[in-house]
Parts: structure tokens; sequence; C-alpha cells
């Protein structure tokens, strides 16, 4: 007896000896209604692109995670405008309030938090290189990229998009 092949699926499990073997969606690109749910995520394109292979990195079903409301849009796209104004503070107190609340703000202000923190870093690295004379032409490109960064987040914020801050280490969990 030929033992059945595993199906990568978690959705889809093989029908029993003897029946024929049935595709796990009717056409191509159309999903039951029982997975849609479960597979909007992987649809969805976060940071540095689409997700392969079906992992969610936020954790098994944790799909609601992208499910943002107006005010909580709203929210992380003001965490995000307002670090370019006054970087470290906004971020910061956003964070400190959502910290036991997983969700969408929480993520952004983790994320701009993160940034904010590589940025004081490289201000304080560049203004020592000053003397060096090197630090007059890293200065304004860490100012730059800050700059750019945080509006790239603050539209995917408002998207209702997570995003991931590029050239960033998760030193804020």
């Amino acid at each position: 007896m030929e033992q059945e092949r595993a199906y990568p699926s978690d959705h889809y499990t093989p029908p029993p000896a003897g029946q024929p073997k049935q595709q796990p969606f009717a056409a191509a690109g159309e999903v039951p209604e029982s997975q849609a749910h479960g597979q909007a995520w992987q649809q969805r394109t976060y940071g540095y692109g689409a997700y392969e292979k079906g992992v969610n990195p936020y954790g098994k079903n944790s799909e609601h995670y992208w499910n943002a409301s107006s005010n909580d849009r709203t929210l992380a796209v003001l965490t995000h405008v307002l670090s370019l104004l006054f970087p470290l503070l906004p971020s910061f107190v956003v964070f400190l309030v959502k910290n036991h609340e997983p969700g969408f703000v929480r993520e952004h202000a983790r994320q701009s938090l993160n940034l904010n923190l590589i940025l004081a870093l490289s201000y304080i690295a560049s203004s020592i290189l000053i003397f060096v004379l090197i630090g007059f032409l890293i200065l304004p490109v860490v100012a730059i990229f800050g700059s750019v960064v945080q509006i790239l987040a603050a539209i995917r914020a408002g998207q209702g998009q997570g995003y991931r801050m590029p050239l960033t280490p998760n030193w804020v969990k």
C-alpha cells in the first residue's frame, strides 16, 4: 500500500483511499469562504513585500492584528509624523501607553522607537566624526534617511498596514 503524501497546506487534507483527490481551490485565485479570512494576511505586503510560504511572522491566528480601526491608524500616523518634529518623545509615549495592548498602534510605536534610537546614536556618531570632517557627509544622509523612512511608515500606517523599518535592529520588543 502506498503511503499518502504530506501536503504543505494546513487547510487541505487528502481524501480517504479510493476517492479521487480534489484540488483545494475550485479555480485559480478562488478561495473558499472558510479559508478566506485566514489567507487575507498572506495577500498583503508589509515593509519588505509579501511574506513567503504563508508564514505569519506575528504568530499563528494573528490575522486580526492588521484590522486596525480608524482611530488606531490615525494614532499610528501621528506617532510617525510627530517623531519627525520631536525625535523619541512621541514614539516613546505612545509605546508606553499602548505597551500592554497587542496590536497595530503598539507595533508602529515600537518600530518608530527603534528607528529613533538608531537615529540618535547615528547623530551622536556623526557629531563626533565632524572633527574628522567625515561627519559633515554622514549627518545629512542620516537625517534624510530618517525622514524618508518615517514618512513611508506613516503612509503605511494610514493604509492600515504594518511596516518594518529598514536597517533597524529590534532593540525594543
